[in-house]
């Protein structure tokens, strides 16, 4: 899935990224909260005009719906990076679990951030176009997590297993640590993460952690 922007003018390039702008939005976001998110705050953020974003988005509304987009991409590219940095694919796939939150633009170790990215889920979900960019997100997670337990049962890693639902379980479980992280700032967010990951899939484990 890419990111769909407003038509380029030829022969005229621009100054900022889609990706310093879709950064500016996580940032607005996560700080001041969704109902704070302007094109005229983001572009401040940026160092451009409210109208340099009008004419590459048209809308507020299709900027964020382009950064939600422009998130699944680089959570696929995050995972693509972590596999590469590890023979074992159990060890990439915890590796991926437990990085710190704020390498992740869909998370962040500030609970007041964290509640604000919620806060925005859920504030926009009922809306159908992000509800399906929300959706998208999760499929997105899911496919790479799959991917990596699939490997695992080939390479010997682990047993035999129910590899959908063992996602399904997996991500559930990350999702609600993510639920009393933002509740309880004393929390370690890693520490649970670890935990999480070992008591899911320790069970079927065919060789022992690295």
């Amino acid at each position: 899935m890419t990111a769909r922007s407003g038509p380029r003018e030829v022969g005229r390039p621009r100054l900022y990224s889609d990706e310093d702008i879709f950064a500016a939005v996580h940032l607005v976001i996560r700080r001041d909260g969704y109902h704070e998110l302007t094109l005229e705050r983001v572009a401040v953020e940026v160092g451009c005009t409210r109208q340099a974003l009008v004419r590459r988005f048209g809308s507020k509304r299709r900027m964020l719906l382009a950064a939600i987009e422009a998130t699944a991409a680089k959570i696929s590219t995050d995972y693509s990076h972590i596999q590469q940095s590890w023979d074992s694919p159990l060890a990439a796939l915890r590796a991926r679990m437990v990085l710190p939150p704020h390498s992740r633009p869909e998370e962040t170790s500030d609970q007041r951030h964290q509640a604000n990215l919620m806060a925005f889920v859920v504030s926009t979900s009922a809306d159908p176009e992000f509800s399906q960019r929300f959706a998208a997100l999760q499929r997105v997670a899911r496919a790479e997590a799959e991917k990596l337990l699939h490997d695992a049962v080939q390479q010997g890693e682990l047993a035999a297993v129910d590899i959908e639902t063992l996602a399904d379980v997996l991500l559930a479980a990350t999702a609600g640590e993510t639920v009393l992280v933002t509740a309880d700032s004393s929390l370690d967010h890693a520490a649970m993460m670890a935990t999480i990951f070992e008591e899911i899939l320790g069970p079927y484990r065919r060789t022992p952690p690295n």
